[in-house]
């Protein structure tokens, strides 16, 4: 029977281009768009601000899901232990994400200061400064433009779609390289949304509070410029001085540093946190690296469903073989960053054998990391364009919708 022919009912069992790409199309959105759960703006930041920052965290998650879920995985675990540190306050782990987000806004003189972290907000009680904040879930909750109903339609959504492909894949229908890319991210969707669950969607404004009169003006000019590194890790600051001998490469060395150290929490803002914050209240030193061995293995897994298209028909020999590389870099090179990310900021422990062999090695190190950072956001565009582009000569099963009378069970 071909795709033209008459099912079950006489209707016509076929679908389009279009019904593909849409559905594809709306599924990514919802992947990379409506699943993002961004901290809360400045108080300054306009509409077109906040939507060009979610854009440009959507571009992320597009061409860098794993960074996507290291944020909510370092979210998850440190609200968590927020939540666990000040249970006799009442606090929740919805509290945690709040605080993670900048929800708590240090105000004195009737004047925003900026949001707190967690050690700043237990110094300053600590102190007398400032009186805890009392705020329950329900009160969070509220503010936030998304409930677990309208959670729980984003991920049946998704799942629907991943189910729709498996199923299909199962009966022997043709799955187009669209659809296979759109599994991946709704894969991945499913993990964000579990990290992310008891965070607040779509939150503008932060809970104040306000400091008492012995809270001195050099004390707030002395702990809250307008940007500044909340760690003084020598490491970093060597990587940096290395980064910038690399004049080529110095323009995406540094966005990736910007992009780590906030993941890391050491980057924070005056009206806001950053895009990427994450509190660090890593228990022992190897939590951030068994996080981040976690992801890589998640982006390997990710980069292991485009594999599947392996033997997938396309429309020329050229770009099967474009597939089966970029498909390959995807899985494996997360693994290699997450190994040269850790040498990196451990090699410092090494025996000394001279500057100029410590600076050799490094350089080495931060090339290939830039390397194969270039080769993973290639492969990554190759694939979204190529999954699109692949449209334009389907074969006839590649339209030939899901008989779904075939899998109710009857008599």
């Amino acid at each position: 029977m071909n795709a033209t022919a008459l099912s079950d009912g006489g209707s016509q069992n076929t679908r389009d281009k279009g019904e593909i790409f849409w559905s594809c199309v709306m599924t990514i959105f919802a992947c990379t768009w409506v699943a993002i759960h961004p901290n809360i703006p400045a108080i300054a930041d306009t509409v077109t601000t906040v939507a060009l920052r979610r854009a440009g965290v959507m571009l992320c998650g597009l061409i860098a899901p794993e960074i996507i879920i290291l944020w909510a995985m370092r979210q998850w675990y440190s609200a968590r232990k927020i939540a666990q540190r000040h249970r006799e306050q009442g606090w929740t782990t919805t509290h945690g994400f709040f605080l993670q987000m900048g929800g708590f806004m240090l105000y004195t003189a009737d004047r925003a200061i900026r949001p707190l972290n967690l050690e700043e907000l237990e110094d300053l009680h600590s102190k007398g400064d400032i009186e805890w904040p009392k705020i329950t879930e329900s009160e969070i909750l509220d503010r936030s433009k998304g409930d677990a109903l309208s959670k729980g339609i984003v991920t049946v959504q998704t799942s629907w779609f991943l189910i729709q492909c498996i199923v299909r894949g199962a009966s022997g229908l043709v799955v187009t390289e669209l659809e296979l890319l759109t599994v991946a991210f709704a894969s991945l969707n499913v993990v964000t949304y579990f990290f992310w669950w008891d965070k607040p969607v779509d939150v503008m404004h932060s809970h104040p509070v306000p400091s008492r009169s012995n809270v001195s003006p050099q004390f707030i000019e002395s702990r809250y410029h307008p940007q500044r590194e909340l760690s003084g890790d020598s490491q970093v600051e060597w990587v940096h001085l290395v980064i910038k001998l690399l004049s080529p490469v110095l323009f995406l060395m540094r966005r990736l540093r910007y992009v780590m150290l906030a993941i890391t929490g050491k980057i924070q803002r005056t009206g806001r946190v950053s895009t990427f914050h994450a509190a660090t209240l890593s228990p022992d030193p190897h939590t951030f690296f068994w996080m981040t061995v976690a992801c890589s293995a998640i982006g390997s897994i990710f980069g292991g469903i485009h594999c599947i298209g392996w033997s997938f028909t396309f429309p020329s020999h050229q770009e099967q073989k474009l597939w089966r590389f970029s498909s390959v870099v995807i899985t494996f090179i997360p693994i290699f960053i997450a190994l040269l990310s850790h040498c990196l900021k451990n090699g410092y422990s090494w025996p000394p054998r001279g500057w100029l062999f410590w600076f050799l090695v490094t350089t080495i190190q931060v090339i290939l990391l830039v390397l194969f950072v270039a080769m993973y956001i290639t492969a990554r565009f190759a694939l979204l364009v190529q999954a699109c582009v692949s449209l334009r000569r389907l074969s006839p099963g590649a339209l030939q919708a899901m008989g779904w009378t075939n899998f109710v069970p009857h008599f």
